[in-house]
């Protein structure tokens, strides 16, 4: 007949094991769904970078179209009403591509800006993407149920050992069986 200690006891380590594969596995399920959530925030913010980034680009190569429109109006408008020649001509064409340089160069520059900010901007997303993730860990069944097996093992021999104190323990399959008395 089972001791009711004992059947307590193994249900309780059943129990035990249980619960701990069930915390396992729901701690496995957060990790997959931070890891989803982390993904998500990533590729949403590297369109939205990107999207920002080609905005800006076509913003200043609409600009510089603009300026170079105008830069050549007024170079035809002063070529056409032109009254003069020589150095004051010249000084003055090189006034305008000298200005016309200077734009450029400037918007030209802001994109260049915009570009590098883009790829720090992509690295720190990225590193904030890791810093986001958690590693998934699948449920180890072998050691808790190592575990369970160790707490019933303890709660046998606490058994064991009281049936000793009591003078109750005479079962032969005792830890303290002399093996070699039937020979």
């Amino acid at each position: 007949m089972c001791n009711p200690t004992l059947a307590i006891s193994a249900l309780s380590a059943g129990m035990q094991y249980q619960q701990s594969i069930t915390q396992q596995k729901i701690a496995q399920q957060q990790a997959i769904r931070q890891n989803e959530v982390a993904a998500k925030n990533l590729a949403y913010k590297q369109k939205t970078s990107a999207l920002k980034l080609k905005q800006s680009t076509e913003q200043n190569l609409k600009k510089l179209e603009i300026a170079e429109k105008e830069v050549r109006r007024k170079k035809a408008t002063y070529i056409t009403n032109k009254t003069f020649t020589g150095n004051t001509y010249d000084s003055l064409m090189a006034s305008y591509y000298r200005s016309e340089g200077d734009y450029r160069n400037t918007v030209l520059g802001n994109i260049e800006k915009n570009r590098v900010a883009f790829t720090d901007a992509q690295d720190a997303y990225s590193t904030q993407y890791d810093s986001q993730t958690s590693y998934i860990m699948s449920p180890d069944y072998l050691y808790t149920a190592g575990a369970s097996a160790l707490s019933f093992a303890g709660d046998y021999y606490d058994y064991k050992a009281n049936q000793n104190r009591a003078g109750t323990n005479n079962k032969y399959y005792d830890y303290d069986y002399d093996w070699h008395a039937d020979d």
